[in-house]
């Protein structure tokens, strides 16, 4: 069992309840297992054999988007995105909604069916544009490519076949990083550049070997031109971006350059969730969206676009208001 490896940090919870204040599904649904602390009493029972693996048990972990949000709040910092991402892995079940992606993407290559869209050879840096850029927001990979043909940068753009991200979050083992990376072995590839913070994430792994970088740190690094965007603009901070990978600077350092913005009342280390998690989103849609709508309040009331830098967030939250990826800002902006 995979959660004997997490005893320690699952001992550690003081059950003081702090991370439940942040929440954004105990805040919603008031169920004392949809919170953090909810879930490593969970993952105690389990491991310990008082509580045994059934649909309900399945359920529970799998209803969190691993936004990190509860870790701020822990007094203790315990890893409950951790401790809940390793129950996931000794789930011997899934969602019926969750085998539909798995199985997409072992079957076709990516988690909408669709037949995968080859890459292109160029130079030694990389583009990987992510599932949700390549074959539902076609405009973030236009905007992107638009964008490095501007600044002169000739990109290899890989072929986009799923990371494998999905299949991670849901608990299971991620094997086509590794033939993903079997291919890269081939190429003079030294840079790879992200449209999805999701995908940065799973190409970790990877990252001794290459050097892995989101699209608004690289364009940080450029003396941007760029004209007033005209309208207000307010960031949304995505969980994977900011609260994983540490990336707040750079996309603010990039809207700056493309006029004022405006902040979320919660940002940074502190933002809200939208929900937008494939596979939480994929299995729990009233929840997402209700999280989604939150952020869309706020942005309404401020009377502001949203901006974001994660796919995931745009392709989820453009159902319930306005939204645009950075890079589509970027390429209006762009002298």
């Amino acid at each position: 069992m995979m959660l004997q490896e997490m005893q320690h940090e699952i001992m550690c919870c003081t059950g003081c309840g702090f991370c439940k204040k942040s929440c954004p599904v105990y805040e919603i649904t008031g169920r004392e297992t949809d919170s953090g602390k909810g879930k490593v009493l969970l993952a105690y029972g389990f491991l310990k054999g008082e509580i045994k693996e059934d649909a309900s048990i399945v359920k529970a972990f799998q209803k969190c988007p691993l936004c990190m949000r509860c870790e701020q709040d822990c007094p203790s910092l315990i890893q409950i995105d951790a401790i809940i991402q390793t129950a996931r892995e000794d789930m011997q079940t899934m969602l019926p909604s969750h085998e539909k992606i798995a199985k997409a993407i072992k079957k076709i290559g990516n988690p909408f069916g669709e037949k995968t869209v080859k890459g292109k050879e160029g130079g030694n840096i990389a583009y990987f544009a992510g599932c949700i850029a390549t074959y539902k927001e076609k405009r973030i990979r236009e905007a992107t490519l638009s964008i490095f043909k501007k600044l002169n940068v000739d990109v290899t753009i890989l072929d986009a076949i799923c990371c494998g991200n999905p299949v991670e979050h849901i608990g299971r083992e991620n094997v086509i990083i590794k033939k993903i990376e079997d291919e890269l072995k081939k190429s003079e590839i030294k840079k790879i550049i992200f449209s999805c913070p999701n995908c940065m994430k799973t190409f970790i792994p990877l990252s001794k070997k290459y050097e892995i970088m989101h699209i608004t740190q690289f364009l940080s690094n450029y003396d941007l031109k760029m004209k007033s965007f005209g309208e207000k603009m307010i960031y949304h901070d995505s969980s994977i971006l900011g609260r994983y990978l540490g990336i707040y600077d750079e996309p603010r350092i990039l809207l700056e350059k493309a006029g004022k913005f405006f902040e979320f009342d919660e940002s940074k280390e502190m933002a809200k969730c939208c929900g937008s998690d494939l596979a939480f989103s994929t299995a729990f849609p009233q929840l997402a969206k209700k999280m989604a709508e939150k952020i869309v309040e706020e942005a309404n009331k401020k009377n502001a676009i949203i901006v974001t830098a994660s796919p995931h967030c745009y392709t989820h939250l453009k159902e319930y208001g306005k939204v645009m990826d950075i890079a589509e800002v970027i390429k209006k902006c762009l002298k």
